[in-house]
């Protein structure tokens, strides 16, 4: 199973492929056959103990989520890179947030690890960016709140009045390619504490490092998501019950380089909570006099 699932673990370059003619067929193909592979591993580690406590949950008694909100960035943001700062000086300007800084100096200050999650990390068998999923789900759980990724613009001044009342949120969005159907986003999401969606995030993530030791697709943690979705009422109720639609989180990932236009900058922020960035893909531009939409950004 291991060895299929390296083969199968380019769902990136398949997605780049995915509408090139010849290629379609075999692009989905191979897409429902990892998800019908991921949900069999799924199985293996769910079915049992985490089953059987998340299996009936009350709606009614969750708590909200609050205006607590978690950034991490490892070496501190005094080290990040530029586009990492910006992100970080707007979601300051959000009205009403509690804002927690996380990295390496302070990170167990609020979080534990757990079973095998230190040993792997340490031997490389859990990459850093994947521990942040192990990260997020027991902090929203543990203590409450939003994850928001250090790359992720919040556009909305007033997002966190606008949701911190309710019992679960997540970004949702319009990548129809994906099995999530643009259902939910892990890099903004949360819940108060004790919320079962994360809770069940965590508790399999966990419970899967203990029974093996390779992480077994890039979307793994999607994957989870997608089983939480189709195995359980509850869970499918919170998802889909999350109010509001962004039509396009990655308009400025993917226009970076483009020339500014003000009635389009403006079209984007209007009709979306955030822009998700990607430090290493959006660079600071070395000629600084051309006006483009990544350059806008920077100099907001």
């Amino acid at each position: 199973m291991k060895a299929i699932y390296h083969i199968f673990n380019s769902s990136v370059v398949f997605k780049a492929l995915k509408d090139t003619p010849g290629f379609k067929n075999l692009f989905w193909k191979t897409e429902a056959l990892k998800k019908k592979g991921a949900m069999k591993i799924l199985d293996t580690v769910i079915k049992g103990e985490i089953e059987e406590k998340y299996s009936n949950i009350d709606l009614s008694t969750l708590n909200t989520v609050g205006n607590r909100v978690w950034m991490f960035w490892y070496t501190g943001f005094d080290t990040a890179p530029e586009l990492v700062k910006k992100c970080l000086e707007k979601a300051k300007q959000v009205e009403g947030i509690d804002l927690v800084l996380l990295d390496k100096n302070n990170l167990l200050d609020y979080f534990t690890f757990e079973g095998n999650i230190k040993k792997y990390l340490d031997n490389g068998n859990i990459p850093l960016v994947k521990l942040s999923n192990i990260m997020r789900t027991q902090l929203i759980t543990r203590h409450g709140g939003l994850w928001c990724d250090a790359t992720v613009f919040i556009t909305h001044p007033d997002l966190i009045n606008r949701i911190k009342d309710l019992k679960f949120f997540t970004l949702r969005h319009s990548k129809g390619w994906h099995f999530s159907e643009g259902r939910w986003s892990g890099y903004f999401t949360g819940g108060g504490i004790g919320n079962p969606i994360t809770g069940f995030l965590y508790d399999t993530l966990v419970k899967y490092y203990d029974m093996y030791d390779y992480h077994f697709d890039y979307f793994q943690f999607d994957y989870t998501w997608y089983y939480a979705y189709t195995h359980f009422d509850w869970a499918r109720q919170l998802i889909d019950g999350v109010p509001g639609f962004s039509k396009d989180l990655d308009f400025l990932q993917h226009n970076w380089d483009k020339p500014y236009d003000e009635s389009v900058w403006d079209a984007v922020i209007q009709n979306n909570e955030a822009q998700k960035l990607n430090w290493k893909a959006n660079k600071t531009p070395e000629d600084r006099s051309i006006d483009t939409m990544g350059l806008h950004f920077l100099n907001l």
